[in-house]
């Protein structure tokens, strides 16, 4: 294939999207992580605190195997089983917090909010689940969003506000993925730079399990067909604290009622509720970089799964750290040099960052592959590529020097009309 040329390249300084403050950003409003509590506080809220303790059994009483392997879980619908697997999850994810909150008899104010809103997210978990005892959770879940209020109130100091807009030049850190889309690696979000799917890839490759052969090409097709992306779509790419600026449709009204419906809040309740979940962009080059992230990660996925069938693959992985100058002391906490794993073994093409108008590729056809690039007077640096021999069961590198290499890059070369230059690294081969 002909990789599309991507004029963004030539303007990096002018690739901008436009981003929302977040309310306590923009109104620089401060909130104090221990304020003042008062006795009347305290006795204002002693029913709730006290009834408490019926969630506690609640959260601690679901054993999670005993739920899976149970007949009744087989005979839940799909969105019950959801319910069930988020409420596990939050569960795994924070119960030793939620646990440690509850055993500090001397909770700051701030900790004393987020413990509330664990408690607010079990009600609201236990609600959905057991819709036949709800009364008695409406009521602490009502108390709790009282106190959480209260709360924020108690802990506020106002400061005058700033502007809402935040114009952000994204870094220059781009590539071009193997199926042509445009990514940046963003900026140090490690799902967005795809540290935490290649972490994920290298535990499945440590304990000799199969690596998940993942494909966001459909995902791709419906941001493309609709011509926006999600708060959610943005936010697991990138990660900032910033909301986007949207336009509150009919649409974005409806979901933003059936979500106050779904938590039985009060009218009151539905003013205050935050509309992440329903925000959408349709700035263009918002919809590049996220579309680019999930054509990165497909192919990061797909690039490992051929080791799949590899009889040993920790064998496997610790070769690649030593071909990519990584270390395997630790797989959890790896210190992971991407740029090496993705060109070399993925099949990325690095824009360089430090070099104008050059592409780094591992790929033999690159001169072919970056045509339109190299007629415009970019750069073309090939490096060996890192593969895996299904014969051989193990990592190789492309051999430059070997004879049928060799006559390949000289058939390409010779025929070759660019204003570029080419340089193959283990040939040294210049072309002004």
């Amino acid at each position: 294939m002909v990789y599309k040329y991507f004029e963004e390249l030539d303007y990096l300084s002018h690739f901008i999207i436009y981003l929302d403050r977040k309310r306590y950003n923009c109104k620089r409003d401060v909130y104090l992580g221990d304020a003042f509590l008062s006795e009347e506080f305290w006795k204002n809220y002693r029913n709730l605190f006290e009834r408490m303790a019926d969630i506690d059994k609640l959260v601690i009483a679901h054993h999670e195997l005993l739920i899976y392997n149970s007949l009744s879980f087989k005979n839940m619908s799909y969105q019950e089983k959801n319910l069930l697997n988020d409420f596990f999850q939050f569960r795994t994810n924070y119960y030793n917090e939620f646990v440690d909150y509850r055993s500090n008899i001397h909770l700051s104010s701030a900790d004393l909010k987020w413990m509330l809103k664990d408690y607010a997210f079990y009600c609201e978990s236990f609600i959905k689940m057991y819709p036949e005892i709800d009364s008695p959770l409406l009521e602490i879940l009502s108390m709790i969003h009282d106190a959480v209020e209260e709360l924020e109130s108690k802990s506020l100091i106002k400061v005058p506000s700033l502007n809402r807009v935040e114009k952000f030049v994204w870094p220059n850190s781009w590539y071009i993925t193997p199926s042509g889309y445009l990514y940046n690696s963003g900026v140090g979000h490690q799902e967005g730079n795809l540290t935490y799917p290649l972490r994920l890839i290298c535990r499945c490759l440590k304990n000799n399990t199969m690596i998940p052969n993942k494909n966001n090409f459909e995902h791709i097709r419906k941001i493309l067909k609709h011509r926006y992306v999600t708060y959610r779509e943005y936010q697991n790419y990138a990660h900032l604290d910033y909301d986007l600026p949207t336009f509150v449709t009919k649409d974005v009204e409806s979901i933003t009622a059936g979500k106050a419906k779904m938590l039985y809040l009060d009218k009151e309740k539905v003013k205050k509720l935050s509309s992440n979940y329903s925000m959408k962009s349709y700035q263009k080059n918002l919809v590049t970089l996220v579309i680019g992230h999930l054509a990165a990660e497909t192919s990061l996925f797909q690039s490992f799964s051929r080791l799949n069938n590899a009889k040993d693959k920790l064998e496997v992985v610790t070769k690649l750290c030593d071909m990519t100058n990584n270390k395997l002391d630790d797989i959890e906490n790896w210190v992971l040099d991407l740029r090496d794993i993705l060109v070399r073994y993925s099949g990325f093409h690095k824009i360089e960052s430090i070099v104008d108008h050059t592409i780094t590729t591992s790929s033999l056809n690159g001169i072919f592959e970056f045509k339109d690039y190299l007629d415009k007077g970019w750069n073309l640096h090939i490096i060996p590529g890192i593969v895996y021999d299904k014969t051989l069961d193990q990592l190789t590198e492309i051999d430059f020097h070997s004879y049928f290499v060799q006559k390949h890059f000289d058939q390409q070369l010779n025929q070759y009309t660019g204003k570029g230059k080419v340089l193959i690294k283990a040939k040294d081969c210049f072309l002004d």
